[in-house]
């Protein structure tokens, strides 16, 4: 079964017991950008994104997964998690890097906004409509050129800091971290390149990132590094200081 027909039937039977809230943000085509939804008591709000590049797919898998065992995870969490599992679902049904019309969805949320992708424009509509901002994003990413691992992140500081390092720590469990002009040990820090995870920065969110597990290592070995990024990620926001 194709990674978009299994994170429907997933969430879908997920959402018949009541265990997560699944809603649609809008359709390509005939496919669903699907939203999931976990609420608890808290004031503390966090997004994750997979599946924007459709050669990317480790990272959809890892939802997936994380998706079939949520009864372990739910526990764990203790802030408001969203997850939009697939959001280029022409580009994975057709196994490439950009949606069906070549346009990249990661590319035009701002600074060259003409860039914009259909499915790009669902996603910023709902973050704008939104009442309440994230306080923090992770959008999981492949490079599928590379053996290394390697994070873009933005923070509110001049350098790298605690949100960058969790997560380039975190990839350095599993790969070689990548260190050269375009990743210092492992982070490129605020490259505003109209991404996602730059947009959700301008908008205000104070940590936003996008990881890039290497698409040459073995797959089953990416889809492991992309759940304990996700870990990691449920980690930092149950300890985040709305202070902040």
């Amino acid at each position: 079964m194709e990674i978009y027909k299994a994170i429907v039937e997933i969430c879908n039977k997920l959402a018949k017991k009541k265990i997560i809230k699944v809603s649609t943000l809008g359709k390509i085509e005939n496919y669903k950008l699907i939203l999931v939804e976990i609420k608890k008591k808290s004031k503390v709000n966090g997004l994750i994104t997979a599946g924007f590049h459709g050669n990317e797919t480790a990272p959809c898998f890892a939802i997936l997964e994380f998706l079939k065992n949520i009864d372990d995870y739910l526990p764990l969490i203790k802030f408001n998690l969203f997850i939009i599992p697939a959001v280029n679902p022409t580009g994975l049904k057709l196994k490439r890097r950009n949606d069906k019309w070549g346009r990249n969805p990661n590319r035009g949320f701002v600074h060259r906004l003409s860039l914009l992708s259909p499915e790009g424009k669902i996603i910023k509509e709902w973050v704008i409509k939104r009442k309440t901002k994230f306080d923090a994003f992770i959008s999981l990413h492949e490079d599928p050129g590379e053996h290394r691992f390697y994070v873009y992140t933005f923070e509110r500081t001049y350098k790298p800091g605690k949100f960058s390092f969790i997560l380039r720590n975190t990839g350095a469990k599993f790969f070689e971290i990548k260190n050269d002009e375009e990743a210092e040990n492992g982070i490129d820090f605020f490259d505003c390149d109209g991404s996602f995870e730059d947009f959700l920065f301008f908008l205000g969110t104070p940590f936003t990132a996008c990881t890039e597990t290497p698409g040459k290592e073995d797959f089953n070995l990416r889809i492991k590094a992309n759940l304990a990024l996700i870990k990691s990620f449920i980690r930092f926001l149950n300890n985040f200081d709305k202070k902040l």
